[in-house]
């Protein structure tokens, strides 16, 4: 791929990084996946010989991507938690209705 095509190429990645970042900051991780996938896709056409400014470029998504992964590893904590919660009072109230109903 020429030059320029790889700069069009970074530009593009740091497009969709920025989308992937709006889709966490909106909770949304199927989207996020999404455009990870359509990401990666776009990954796998870098040259590996790149400008200095491109490699910038390159550590920055790649930055971002080991945020995005931290944050969504705390998500799916936080979600995990809160189902196990809410598991726990379903039971309650099905140990109550039982009770309730003698």
């Amino acid at each position: 791929m020429e030059r320029m095509d790889q700069a069009k190429l970074i530009e593009a990645l740091l497009a969709k990084t920025q989308e992937i970042e709006f889709a966490a900051t909106m909770l949304d991780w199927t989207r996020a996946a999404q455009l990870a996938d359509e990401r990666t896709a776009l990954l796998h056409r870098l040259s590996p010989e790149q400008t200095p400014e491109a490699m910038e470029s390159i550590r920055r998504i790649q930055a971002s991507a080991a945020t995005l992964f931290t944050r969504a590893r705390e998500a799916q904590d936080t979600l995990q938690t809160e189902y196990r919660a809410a598991m726990g009072r379903v039971k309650s109230v099905g140990m109550y209705q039982r009770t309730a109903s003698l």
